[in-house]
C-alpha cells in the first residue's frame, strides 16, 4: 500500500510560487517597499534648519514634510547672526544694552532671558541697541538674538542684571503714564524725564507678584502716596502723588491685573 505524503501541495499551486502581499508584489514591480509611519523623518525646526536638513535634496523630498519646503529654503537663503560684543555686561533696568555681530537684520529681537530689551534700534547689519526692562528680576541671565527668520544665537550667563535703584516717587520732577490694554497681558510706563524725553517700559502682567499701596510723611512736610508694581526682586512705580490719597485707585488697579494688593510697611494706617 502506497502512502500519500503528509502535506500534499494542491494541484492549483503546484508549480507556482505562493501569492505575494501588496508590499512583496510592489517591491517585485521595482517599486520601492512603504516605509511604515514610525520610520518617517520628523519635520524639521525652522530655527534649527540647515540647508540640507535631511542629508537629501529638498527637491527630491528628502524631508517628510513638503509644507516646510519655503520655511526652510528662506531660513537657508539668510545668513545666520552672530554675536561678537555685548557692552556692558551688567547693569540695573534702563541700562542701554549695545549688541555687535554680523547678520543683524531689520526686525531682529535680543531677549534677556524671557524679555524683549525694551526701545529695541536695529542697525543692520551689525549693530543693535536697547535697554533693560523695567521689572525684570535681578540675576544672572542668557542674551539671545532672533531673526525674523527664526535663526537664533544666544550667549549663556551674558548680562547680569542689578538691582534697580528706587526713585524718590514725589521728590522728582519726572511724570509718568500708565497704560493698560483690555487683554492686561502687559502694562505700559511711559515715563517722561522731560517735556520732550520719553522712555516707555512694558512688565508682562505675569511678571507682577503683587500690587503694593505705600503713603509716607515727607520730610518739609505733607505726605506721598504712590503705586508700585511687585516682580520678582524689585518693584516698579506705577503712579505716585503728593498730598493725595491713591488707596481706591490702587484697589482698583490691583482687580483688574487679578493680582493681591499689599501695604507697604512704611504706610500709616
Amino acid at each position: 500500500m502506497s502512502l500519500a505524503p503528509r502535506n500534499p501541495t494542491p494541484a492549483a499551486t503546484r508549480g507556482r510560487a505562493a501569492p505575494m502581499g501588496p508590499t512583496a508584489a510592489a517591491a517585485g514591480r521595482g517599486h520601492p517597499a512603504r516605509r511604515s509611519s514610525s520610520s518617517r523623518l520628523s519635520s524639521p525646526s525652522v530655527a534649527d534648519a540647515h540647508c540640507d536638513p535631511c542629508g537629501l535634496d529638498l527637491t527630491a523630498g528628502g524631508c517628510s514634510d513638503r509644507g516646510m519646503l519655503p520655511l526652510l529654503l528662506l531660513a537657508c537663503s539668510t545668513p545666520l547672526p552672530s554675536i561678537s560684543t555685548i557692552e556692558p555686561d551688567s547693569g540695573p533696568p534702563g541700562t542701554t544694552i549695545v549688541v555687535t555681530g554680523n547678520n543683524l537684520v531689520e526686525g531682529t529681537v535680543v531677549r534677556l532671558g524671557r524679555q524683549e530689551l525694551a526701545d529695541l534700534t536695529v542697525s543692520p547689519p551689525d549693530r543693535v541697541e536697547g535697554r533693560v526692562p523695567e521689572g525684570i528680576p535681578a540675576g544672572t541671565v542668557d542674551l539671545v538674538v532672533v531673526t525674523p527668520a527664526g535663526q537664533r544665537v544666544s550667549r549663556s550667563k551674558a548680562f547680569e542684571v542689578t538691582a534697580a535703584e528706587e526713585p524718590d516717587p514725589c521728590g522728582s520732577k519726572e511724570r509718568r503714564m500708565t497704560h493698560i490694554p483690555p487683554t492686561a497681558d502687559v502694562v505700559k510706563i511711559d515715563r517722561w524725564v522731560t517735556d520732550d524725553e520719553v522712555e516707555r517700559s512694558e512688565i508682562p502682567t505675569r511678571d507682577i507678584q503683587a500690587v503694593v499701596y505705600e503713603q509716607t510723611e515727607r520730610p518739609g512736610g505733607g505726605s506721598c502716596a504712590a503705586i508700585w508694581l511687585q516682580t520678582k526682586g524689585s518693584r516698579v512705580l506705577f503712579d505716585a502723588q503728593a498730598d493725595a490719597d491713591l488707596a481706591q485707585q490702587a484697589q482698583k488697579i490691583a482687580n483688574g491685573l487679578g493680582k493681591p494688593l499689599e501695604l507697604a510697611a512704611s504706610t500709616a494706617p
